[in-house]
């Protein structure tokens, strides 16, 4: 994407101002660096039609997602069966990660994780699929990130791990590979009797069980990674764990957006009251920039809240 943008300038004193580019700020602008929106997290006893979870994110620096955002839906379902997950939005599903997760037991877990970048005209919803019996309980946790290379926002393969004779959900190791990737994990059981995790690993973790005949419990969250391998570790807490639980986790590593690639910024047709700035975006880094601009001063790096002009669009 290359896109020229120029602007005159009226009003400035004599002598010439140095320029700079800007990307301004909002949903959907090419990051550096990988944020948190925030999370919520729910259930609901069996059930064998959809259920629509409204947006309510806590924690972060939103309580509901934006354009750009990446939406991380972990969905579990307690039961003693195979069930057949989904998790939607917008009408479109949200792109699994790995597979679907199941481990038979006397209590069989079901664990779904899913992710979405909102598109231009956010979200307010996911719907997820019934539980498959009015027996079956599931549970959910949502959390939301910005900043995530839209082009590939998994930066490496994704992990998993399941076991049977325990509730004790125990996310694998993994090993980012990009500078500023973030670490997310999420693990879920099924039993007669639910509990809720903890964990002194990850951030903005969310947890909590839902009781009915095969009870479904879960906890996720994130840690922001700076080098090697990063093991969640197991869970805590959870409750009693017995031989006829199961569980199962994932654990995947987000990629951070580059930051955008610029021109060296122009400034031409000098005079005492005006002067035309230009230059060329020539990389949007892998997430849309939606504003653009320069700013004006009488030193180096203006500031951003100063004589800035914007041009909108992709």
């Amino acid at each position: 994407m290359k896109k020229d943008f120029s602007k005159k300038i009226l009003k400035f004193s004599l002598m010439v101002f140095v320029v700079g580019f800007i990307f301004f700020g909002g949903a959907g602008k090419a990051e550096a660096a990988i944020t948190y929106v925030g999370g919520q997290v729910g259930g609901f006893a069996g059930i064998t039609t959809a259920t629509t979870v409204t947006f309510g994110l806590t924690g972060g620096v939103a309580s509901v997602p934006a354009s750009g955002d990446l939406v991380v839906v972990s969905y579990t379902v307690g039961s003693t069966v195979d069930r057949a997950l989904t998790i939607t939005g917008g009408g479109v599903a949200y792109i699994l990660v790995g597979t679907e997760l199941y481990q038979n037991d006397d209590f069989d877990v079901n664990l779904r994780v899913g992710y979405r970048f909102m598109p231009s005209v956010p979200e307010t919803t996911v719907i997820l699929s019934g539980t498959g019996s009015t027996a079956d309980a599931g549970r959910y946790t949502i959390h939301v990130f910005r900043g995530v290379d839209s082009t590939t926002p998994l930066d490496v393969a994704a992990v998993t791990a399941v076991a049977i004779d325990s509730r004790v959900a125990n996310p694998p190791a993994i090993t980012p590979t990009t500078a500023g990737a973030w670490v997310y994990a999420t693990g879920a059981a099924a039993s007669a009797t639910g509990g809720t995790y903890t964990s002194s690993n990850l951030t903005a973790f969310l947890a909590g069980t839902t009781a009915d005949t095969n009870d479904a419990q879960i906890g996720s969250g994130y840690f922001v990674w700076s080098s090697g391998a990063f093991d969640p570790a197991a869970f805590g807490g959870g409750g009693v764990t017995l031989s006829n639980d199961s569980w199962a986790a994932v654990t995947i590593a987000i990629r951070p957006a580059v930051a955008p690639t610029i021109t060296t910024p122009t400034k031409t047709s000098i005079t005492t009251t005006t002067a035309v700035l230009g230059g060329n975006v020539t990389s949007d880094g892998g997430s849309a920039v939606t504003g653009r601009g320069v700013c004006v001063g009488a030193s180096a790096n203006p500031a951003l809240d100063g004589n800035c002009f914007t041009t909108t669009g992709t």
